[in-house]
């Protein structure tokens, strides 16, 4: 974008694809999404206690998914 701008179509181009998600990265989930989350954690429907760089990886012999948390010790089978 510096030093000579942008084309009409690549202004348009980097309007529809890219502002929205500069716009998540530099402000954040909007409150009332984390107001969902909440309430959805409150009720035991979404767990976050994995916390952050969770992994997911495929456990062979019974075929679940697993989520390991490598910063809170979590592991944890999918259900079915």
């Amino acid at each position: 974008m510096d030093h000579g701008g942008l084309t009409a179509a690549s202004q348009r181009h980097f309007l529809q694809r890219y502002v929205r998600h500069h716009n998540r990265l530099a402000n954040g989930a909007a409150p009332e999404i984390m107001a969902r989350m909440g309430a959805l954690i409150d009720c035991g429907l979404l767990d976050v206690g994995a916390g952050p760089d969770a992994r997911i990886r495929l456990d062979e012999s019974t075929g679940q998914a697993v989520v390991e948390g490598p910063h809170t010790g979590l592991s944890r089978a999918g259900s079915t």
